[in-house]
């Protein structure tokens, strides 16, 4: 009997922990809160202040477990328990990345349901700091730029600043523009090939639209083209041991001092053709080249200089030209005729030399002599402007003198092109621009360059040229004429008189 009571009341016991272990599984709670979200904030990933409030929609039961993380969800901690309410309000003014999950409650058996979804915050209460390094380390100087592009980089000021405004201002400071934002990447490309002085600052803007104190401000001046050299010698033919004179200064639109490299006395210790050069460099390493030939000779008997014949030239050189930026040479020798070349690209040029000679009679070099009577042999050599020269305007001038000698208006002349494969000149078309006392000017645009010929037009050859009449030297002439009939009818007049008498 005992024994049988005793197995009764086990299985008894048994059958209420059979029981008990189902009730709490089945009353588990099955349902997943849903549509937790930050739907209260201002926005749905980052909080200024560290107040951040949370809804969900509950399932079946109205307890809830709210679990955050501050390490984006790999290491979760149980902040609470909510009673009834589907929402929480989390105060937390450390800056950082919170995570929040939400799981159903049933507080009657102490079981919990699944998670929701994960929701993500930054809570970020401070303004963004000043960005550091703040510099132009990838330029060749920190203070001049030859070409317009410029490059500045800092370091991020904070984790949570991943924006940045990027002001700028071409007048030294005192008007600012925002030129860009950059999202993230803690560098900015500027590029502008306008000269000036242009200052450059950068601040932080987080995501909340909150924008950081200004770095301290940088400066560069964007120097685009070479310093103009004015380069002069004389005398150009001398004998042996005597001094030639040189001299040679150069101005710069955004550098007022660059450097000058000239000899003032070149050697004349031994007889032969020989050059001088100036060389003009500013601070942004621009520079200009200019080299002048002078010849050195023996003095004959008599006490005249005997010099070889050499070809007079004119060197001009830069270290770059871009687009839109002209590159000009002036201050030739009267004698070669050419008052200035500008030249225009289309892409960039870097050692760019104009080599300008003028020949006293035909180039060897030259298979056919121009036709007509020739002011000038001419030649025009350029080094690394090939596939990118765009234009060449070369501005010619003609002594007035010369037309009235060989009877020819301004009209009669043109610069004439050398075709080297057909053997044959080619007439340019040469505008007359104007003229002063002495020279006639004339403009021409090329696109080569190549032997040229100043000389009168083919149109003047077949009309045997022309008197000039009406022109400065022509009416001084006719002027002249006059009054020379004028005398002969006076002594003949007087011849008759006497006669009579």
């Amino acid at each position: 009997m005992r024994s049988y009571k005793k197995y009764f009341f086990s299985g008894i016991l048994i059958f209420l922990i059979i029981v008990l272990g189902l009730w709490f599984v089945l009353a588990a709670p099955t349902s997943i809160p849903s549509d937790l979200d930050f739907n209260l904030n201002s926005t749905a990933t980052y909080d200024a202040d560290g107040t951040v409030s949370f809804n969900w929609t509950g399932g079946t039961l109205t307890n809830f477990t709210i679990y955050i993380s501050n390490d984006s969800g790999t290491s979760w901690f149980k902040k609470t328990w909510n009673d009834s309410s589907t929402g929480f309000l989390f105060v937390n003014t450390t800056e950082g990345n919170y995570s929040f999950k939400v799981a159903e409650v049933d507080i009657l058996n102490a079981s919990e349901g699944t998670n929701s979804s994960v929701l993500y915050m930054n809570v970020d209460t401070s303004a963004p700091a000043v960005p550091t390094a703040f510099d132009f380390n990838l330029n060749s100087t920190a203070t001049y730029d030859a070409d317009g592009t410029i490059s500045l980089n800092w370091t991020a000021g904070g984790d949570l600043e991943s924006n940045y405004s990027i002001y700028i201002s071409n007048d030294s400071g005192t008007g600012w523009f925002k030129k860009g934002e950059n999202d993230s990447v803690t560098g900015f490309l500027f590029v502008n090939t306008t000269e000036g002085n242009y200052s450059f600052k950068v601040s932080g803007v987080d995501l909340l639209g909150r924008e950081g104190t200004n770095t301290s401000v940088l400066y560069m001046n964007v120097d685009t083209t070479d310093p103009v050299i004015t380069h002069s010698c004389s005398p150009r033919d001398v004998y042996a041991g005597e001094t030639i004179t040189c001299t040679c200064t150069a101005i710069d639109g955004i550098d007022g001092d660059p450097t000058i490299s000239f000899t003032s006395s070149p050697s004349t210790s031994d007889t032969g053709s020989y050059t001088t050069t100036c060389t003009a460099t500013d601070s942004a390493s621009n520079s200009d080249t200019s080299t002048i030939s002078y010849v050195v000779g023996v003095i004959k008997s008599g006490g005249t200089v005997d010099t070889t014949t050499q070809p007079l030239q004119k060197i001009h050189s830069w270290g770059l030209i871009i687009p839109g930026v002209p590159a000009i040479i002036k201050d030739f020798d009267s004698e070669i005729g050419i008052k200035q070349i500008q030249i225009d690209v289309g892409n960039s040029a870097q050692n760019v030399k104009i080599t300008v000679t003028k020949y006293s009679a035909k180039p060897a070099e030259v298979s056919v002599a121009k036709t007509g009577k020739v002011n000038k042999y001419l030649q025009i050599e350029a080094t690394n402007l090939e596939n990118k020269l765009e234009k060449g305007t070369i501005t010619i001038q003609i002594e007035k003198s010369w037309f009235f000698s060989n009877s020819l208006d301004k009209e009669d002349i043109a610069l004439f092109k050398f075709d080297e494969t057909l053997e044959e000149w080619n007439g340019l078309t040469t505008t007359y621009t104007e003229s002063d006392d002495t020279y006639n000017y004339y403009d021409v645009e090329l696109t080569s360059f190549s032997y040229f010929a100043i000389a009168e037009t083919e149109e003047a050859i077949v009309s045997g040229g022309q008197p000039l009449i009406g022109g400065e030297e022509g009416t001084s002439t006719w002027i002249w004429i006059v009054i020379a009939i004028v005398i002969i009818l006076v002594v003949v007049f007087w011849q008759k008189k006497t006669k009579k008498k």
